[in-house]
């Protein structure tokens, strides 16, 4: 009789596995996906790669004003 190996889990696998593990309560407000996507837990060695992380804002995405413009707009001139 030929048993197989039980199958390794791949390393996003295993890393989803220890998320839900380590933030998941059943009893805390949000679904599994929310409680690790607003992990806090910055020490963690695993926090970078962490499944359904946030994405990082991008540069391009943020407006870009000017002080000048800033105080045009308060003061209600152009």
């Amino acid at each position: 009789m030929i048993t197989e190996a039980p199958r390794k889990k791949s390393p996003r696998k295993a890393i989803a596995a220890h998320c839900r593990w380590c933030i998941y309560d059943p009893k805390a407000p949000g679904s599994c996906l929310q409680q690790i996507m607003d992990c806090t837990v910055k020490t963690c060695e695993l926090f970078e790669y962490r499944p359904h992380r946030k994405p990082k804002p991008n540069k391009n995405d943020l407006p870009i004003h000017s002080p000048a413009s800033t105080l045009n707009d308060q003061e209600g001139g152009s």
